[in-house]
């Protein structure tokens, strides 16, 4: 059995994250996931603290095999999916929001 292609593209298919259906969380990519660094850190040092902390918080129960996704083959990829663009930006930003959390704490 060969590669599924897209019928949109000649790229083979790619799964989609195992949380590409969870509302909550792509509302969250949507407003977060913001591919320059600069302007995510800027989107973070500026939230409110309930926004930080719902950032912070957002992957907290997402099952392992959402980790097992990001780490998987596409992270190799010189061309990797919009998603996982998408979800690993995300996974930054959620990083900034629990670094600014625990400095407001100390």
């Amino acid at each position: 059995m060969g590669d599924v292609t897209d019928p949109d593209r000649s790229q083979p298919a790619r799964p989609e994250p195992p949380e590409a259906n969870n509302e909550r969380l792509l509302d969250l990519a949507t407003r977060w996931a913001i591919g320059d660094d600069y302007d995510r850190e800027h989107a973070v040092g500026t939230a409110s603290d309930a926004d930080l902390e719902e950032l912070a918080h957002c992957l907290d129960d997402v099952p392992q095999r959402f980790w097992d996704w990001l780490a998987g083959p596409e992270s190799f990829s010189p061309q990797p999916s919009e998603n996982y663009v998408r979800m690993s930006v995300l996974v930054e930003a959620v990083d900034s929001a629990r670094s600014r959390l625990r400095r407001h704490r100390t």
